[in-house]
């Protein structure tokens, strides 16, 4: 084998490796199914991304995430905050149900963190429903919150 097809083949072999974990983020208005494309009735022409939403004190605020991990593997999910304890999460499972061919999410099961998973036959994602509530008495800072997944023995945080 030559040496720009060895180079060749291990670009390859390390992108097929890098692409096998991901998170992506949703408005709490755009369902994912398992395949990881939005339900029919709440596609848009495009997609926002959620990088640094504002929280109002006394309130909440909810985002759906997918997760991607390879197929048969165990993954785990955590979302942690700094400073600790700025917010209340709450984490939910989405469960999905055929509603007239497709699968949508059509039900909660509340989780602990770390979440561990394994993402069934045929599913390509996970949809998650992460709920904040910031306390009244909390100031008025920037706080950092993340959502980490470790899958295929790499870290991958949004």
């Amino acid at each position: 084998m030559t040496a720009p097809a060895r180079i060749l083949l291990a670009l390859a072999a390390s992108g097929v490796l890098l692409c096998g974990q991901r998170i992506t983020v949703f408005s709490e208005f755009q369902r994912p199914r398992p395949d990881g494309e939005v339900v029919s009735a709440d596609r848009t022409a495009s997609r926002r991304e959620i990088l640094s939403p504002a929280l109002v004190r006394n309130g909440r605020a909810s985002f759906i995430f997918t997760v991607e991990a390879p197929p048969g593997e165990s993954y785990t999910v955590y979302v942690a905050q700094n400073p600790d304890d700025t917010v209340k999460v709450d984490l939910y499972q989405l469960e999905y149900a055929d509603v007239d061919g497709e699968w949508v999410p059509d039900g909660l099961k509340r989780l602990q963190q770390p979440v561990q998973a394994v993402l069934s036959d045929g599913q390509k994602t996970q949809a998650y429903l992460l709920d904040l509530f910031l306390p009244a008495s909390a100031p008025v800072e920037r706080f950092r919150l993340e959502i980490q997944l470790h899958a295929a023995g790499r870290w991958t945080i949004y």
